[in-house]
């Protein structure tokens, strides 16, 4: 992919390949592609990869690029047809198989991709986070919900068939004592592929709801290595041992660590917003800033480091540093 520009001192046009970083990241030929210049994305749909969106986020300073980022998008049980940009809001053509009757049916569905947005209850205020889950509805989107006295318990009709995968229901505003925006129901019916309904215990027929189907945010980290000055060679001799990270989140609510070292057991350390202290409700969910230590106690070359979010809550990773300790076994002449 080569993005096209005009080089303003020189008054020429110059196209810059965005893809020389990851040659061989998008599989097959690229068959769609749509940008949007109000956000600085760019959305591509290659014939090797069915479910997936290849994104490229891209940010321009004053003389230099400051941001050149691919990133995958999995829409999982699903064949993407088309895709487009209608102002923020990135819209898809894709076709499901029902689980249920096993026909192929059409949807378009709707990636909001505003920065700085967050999600509202029925009153038009923020709950302070956006709920991230895959074909989300609310409660006045399903086809009914309904309370029985007599199993206690409620259930959601859903507007379409359901799929594999975990659905997971998400309190965006309830009267409830004990149920602060961004606590989860307990699906009692998670493994039923087929059908389109959800049951949940009490009556939930008047608290605001997300209901969606869950997924995965993950990034695995480059291999840090240590230069003498930029622009200058790596250090080939010697021991980089990696001791802590320390990340810089905002806005974030949840997120976790996982060390993998080579032949040993994978250390897993968590940041968790929920926890007693950290928000206003006990119970509730809250967004914050700031710093977040997780050991690693590893060769540089000997650890894999990435980070997951499989939870509905916000996580927005903004740098990464490193505590750690070189031992050089040589001088560098020259």
């Amino acid at each position: 992919v080569r993005e096209y520009y005009q080089v303003v001192k020189d008054e020429t046009y110059d196209a810059l390949e965005v893809t020389a970083h990851v040659p061989t990241y998008i599989p097959g030929n690229i068959t769609h592609m749509a940008g949007s210049t109000h956000d600085n994305i760019l959305v591509a749909k290659a014939d090797g990869d069915p479910d997936g969106l290849y994104v490229y986020k891209y940010l321009v300073g004053k003389d230099e690029k400051l941001q050149s980022a691919w990133s995958r998008y999995t829409l999982e049980n699903s064949t993407i047809l088309d895709l487009g940009w209608i102002d923020t809001d990135l819209y898809i053509l894709c076709q499901r198989t029902n689980a249920s009757t096993s026909n192929v049916e059409l949807f378009i569905e709707k990636m909001l991709i505003e920065p700085g947005l967050t999600d509202v209850d029925d009153a038009g205020a923020s709950i302070g986070f956006v709920c991230n889950l895959d074909r989300r509805i609310t409660e006045n989107e399903c086809a009914s919900v309904a309370y029985s006295s007599g199993t206690g318990k409620t259930t959601y009709t859903l507007p379409y068939t359901r799929n594999a995968g975990e659905y997971q229901i998400v309190i965006r505003k309830s009267a409830t004592v004990g149920l602060p925006i961004g606590s989860q129901l307990t699906v009692e019916n998670p493994d039923a592929t087929t059908g389109n309904t959800l049951v949940v215990s009490g009556d939930h027929t008047t608290d605001e709801v997300f209901i969606g189907t869950k997924y995965s945010m993950s990034i695995e980290l480059s291999r840090p290595y240590i230069k003498p000055q930029p622009n200058a060679p790596i250090y080939a001799t010697g021991r980089y041992q990696l001791m802590y990270g320390h990340l810089l989140y905002h806005e974030s609510d949840y997120f976790r660590v996982e060390v993998a070292p080579t032949y040993r057991t994978t250390r897993t350390t968590t940041f968790n917003g929920g926890i007693l202290g950290a928000t206003a409700s006990v119970g509730g969910r809250g967004t914050t800033s700031g710093q977040f230590k997780f050991p690693i106690y590893a060769r540089n070359d000997q650890a894999t480091i990435t980070i997951i979010n499989d939870t509905p809550l916000a996580s927005s990773i903004m740098g990464l540093e490193y505590e750690a300790q070189f031992n050089p076994r040589a001088t560098r002449i020259g």
